[in-house]
């Protein structure tokens, strides 16, 4: 009996932990981020577009953002005017947010096509 007590106990633990993950990332749907290290780069986001401004090399690049859960989402490129990225265009990336702060959250990005994941952190500008 106190077997299945501690299993319980602990099911219900994990659960709790596995929903606070899920709803952090509801505030990082929406709004305005830079890259940490690099906030040349300001990202602006609605539900279903995102924006990305390079203040550097003044170039601008549109994407369409498809929600898959609460923390996970595609980011397929629709136009550039970076010549240097339009090989991304038409090409769905998928962007995992693993862990959420009260400033940003690290994200996890996999590009299927290249076999590539990559990771960051995003700061949110505008809270």
């Amino acid at each position: 009996m106190k077997k299945i007590s501690i299993v319980i106990l602990l099911i219900i633990t994990l659960q709790s932990f596995a929903q606070k993950a899920t709803n952090d990332c509801q505030p990082f749907v929406t709004g305005e981020f830079v890259l940490k290290g690099d906030p040349d780069i300001l990202i602006i986001r609605s539900e279903n577009f995102q924006v990305e401004w390079d203040k550097k090399q003044m170039t601008t690049s549109w994407y369409k953002i498809k929600w898959l859960n609460n923390c996970t989402y595609t980011s397929t490129m629709i136009k550039t005017d970076n010549p240097s990225e339009a090989i991304m265009k038409g090409m769905p990336v998928i962007v995992e947010i693993l862990e959420t702060t009260k400033d940003g959250y690290k994200y996890k990005i996999s590009i299927p096509e290249f076999q590539v994941e990559d990771f960051g952190f995003i700061e949110q500008v505008n809270k």
